[in-house]
């Protein structure tokens, strides 16, 4: 085993350095107070979810933890599981294959795969209500948040009811 002892906590804090985000007492963070420019090659529906998410993120006082290739990621997640639900409403969940054998589609299984992603994505970020707690993140109110009327949960979020 290689290294010493660590040191105590009450060490740690004494020396500011008990957060990811500090070192030696100076706040790495980048205290962000402006929204990110949004990629111009996304698909509209994307560059909306990016703005959104970017809003939300300054509003809660977690945009430091956010960087523009996290929420570039989420708006993309986001594009690919409206494409695969249009499929699903368009063919429906299950297909028959050449051999007569039903199946489900596999447009159903990407959806479940990106639907798990966004949901851990939005709870690393501390976009969820048990996050926010766990990070001690910003409390974004409903009522004031922009889009809160288009917006009324998460799920009409990632899934565009």
């Amino acid at each position: 085993m290689t290294g010493g002892k660590s040191k105590p906590r009450a060490v740690l804090e004494a020396e500011g350095t008990t957060n990811a985000t500090r070192h030696a007492g100076k706040d790495l963070a980048s205290g962000r107070k402006k929204l990110l420019a949004v990629p111009g090659y996304l698909p509209p529906v994307a560059k909306t979810f990016y703005k959104r998410v970017a809003e939300d993120a300054l509003a809660m006082n977690i945009s430091d933890r956010c960087d523009s290739s996290h929420i570039e990621y989420a708006a993309m997640l986001h594009y690919r599981l409206r494409e695969a639900n249009k499929i699903l409403i368009r063919e429906g969940v299950v297909i028959t294959d050449e051999k007569g054998v039903k199946k489900r589609h596999p447009a159903a299984l990407e959806a479940m795969q990106i639907t798990a992603k966004l949901m851990s994505w939005f709870s690393e970020m501390g976009m969820t209500p048990s996050a926010r707690a766990a990070l001690g993140g910003g409390k974004l109110d409903p009522r004031t948040a922009k889009g809160a009327d288009k917006d009324a949960d998460l799920e009409a979020k990632v899934f565009g009811k």
